[in-house]
């Protein structure tokens, strides 16, 4: 085989490993389990509570979740239909080289707006809740996160490594 052959080869196997696992864990779209649309109501009470809302931040903040929540569901599809189309254009006998640097480029403009997205919303919290509600938020973020990284570990032994 020549060494282009090779590279080429090399170089699809490594793009269709990092974005092929992605496509494997990801959720499919449609409609929302009742069992999550429960626990984020829970949640959201909880939040209620915690932080004291007002009225009026309830509001607000319900409506910056469902706005949140759509455009992110939107632009997870986009991305996933992106990976998607990736993975089946490195998967072709011959190569398209131009194809799949345009399509890479757009998964990262994807991405790009996934972080947006997430800083809009950290500063819609912001604008909505006081600066002490707002720490309090954060902590309880922070908090979330830990507990569910942790329990994701509880169950493989040794110490949360899986092998």
């Amino acid at each position: 085989m020549n060494a282009k052959f090779k590279q080429a080869v090399v170089y699809s196997g490594v793009i269709m490993l990092v974005f092929s696992a992605p496509v494997a864990y990801a959720q499919p779209s449609g409609d929302v389990p009742q069992r999550v649309i429960k626990y984020r109501e829970e949640v959201m009470n909880d939040l209620i509570k915690e932080l004291d809302l007002t009225p009026e931040q309830q509001e607000q903040i319900k409506r910056q979740q469902s706005e949140h929540r759509q455009k992110n569901e939107e632009l997870r599809g986009r991305l996933l239909a992106k990976r998607l189309e990736l993975k089946q254009e490195l998967e072709k006998q011959t190569i398209n080289k131009k194809r799949i640097d345009t399509i890479a480029a757009e998964i990262k403009i994807l991405v790009g707006e996934q972080l947006e997205q997430r800083v809009e919303g950290v500063l819609s919290m912001k604008e909505i809740l006081t600066p002490e509600q707002f720490k309090k938020f954060q902590q309880k973020v922070r908090s979330s996160i830990r507990d569910r990284r942790g329990s994701r570990k509880e169950g493989r032994g040794r110490g949360g490594r899986p092998f």
